[in-house]
């Protein structure tokens, strides 16, 4: 990951653009060189252990002489920033879900729950999946 560092604030980049203003091969450029440029390597922190669900990490970018560092704090989330993380959670569960139903079909999960079939005769597999899905649409909201 690279920065780019100018009166406006730290712009970042997961790599070095192939070119930038007049110039062009910024990845072939020695460290030096692109730090003429204001191009700095990224050093990240440590994340800290937060509910995506109800909080929120805010970076802050900092030069530090030959790089840039990422530190990150948390905060609390906004009404907005929970319903679109909740939609972002099911909508990931949603996939997940589809992915498990080509190899156990809904129906055929369905028929194993009405009929009372015993599931531990399954394959650890089968069961896994099974208990996976659960997993999934207890945690939809």
């Amino acid at each position: 990951m690279f920065a780019h560092v100018d009166d406006v604030g730290v712009s970042l980049f997961d790599a070095l653009p192939t070119n930038w203003r007049n110039v062009s091969n910024l990845a072939v450029l020695t460290t030096d060189q692109l730090q003429k440029l204001n191009w700095f390597p990224v050093v990240e922190g440590d994340k800290p252990v937060f509910d995506p669900l109800s909080e929120v990490l805010v970076p802050k970018s900092v030069v530090q002489g030959d790089h840039v560092r990422i530190d990150y704090a948390k905060r609390p989330a906004t009404p907005d920033e929970i319903k679109f993380a909740r939609q972002q959670a099911n909508a990931a569960s949603l996939a997940e879900l589809a992915s498990l139903d080509v190899s156990i079909p809904r129906g055929l999960e369905d028929f194993y729950l009405a009929s009372g079939f015993d599931i531990t005769k399954l394959p650890a597999a089968s069961r896994d999946k099974l208990q996976r899905k659960a997993v999934l649409r207890a945690g939809l909201k």
